[in-house]
């Protein structure tokens, strides 16, 4: 039983890995590099790296009480950028958006520079 579990876990995982791909190539940006692993609200968290070179996604990890969601994180003219999509609990989407709302450029580069190097590390 539990390998079905984690057979539909990896399938919702790789669909909202594709609904994120398509949100950030919408905005011009492929969001691959990673993941990295981090914890936002007290739940898991898969942090990619995107391509423009300043924005990450983050993906709730399988299992995780938030799953399936996602918030694309980025830095603008008018500071953070924070959106999310899925169905996950609100409790526990509203805690990672509470902790992510307050990063600050300096975090956003950390976060985007450790999800590159998880994605070197695996090629």
């Amino acid at each position: 039983m539990a390998g079905i579990w984690a057979f539909v876990a990896t399938l919702v995982l790789g669909q909202l890995l594709s609904i994120a791909d398509v949100r950030a190539e919408q905005s011009g940006k492929a969001c691959t590099a990673g993941p990295s692993h981090r914890e936002f609200g007290g739940t898991p968290w898969l942090v990619y790296a995107c391509d423009d070179g300043r924005s990450v996604v983050a993906v709730s990890a399988p299992g995780s009480a938030a799953f399936p969601f996602y918030f694309f994180v980025s830095w603008g003219p008018l500071g953070l950028e924070l959106r999310g999509e899925g169905t996950g609990p609100r409790e526990a989407t509203d805690a990672a958006y509470d902790e992510l709302k307050h990063l600050n450029q300096a975090n956003l580069a950390a976060l985007f520079e450790a999800a590159q190097a998880a994605g070197a590390g695996t090629k």
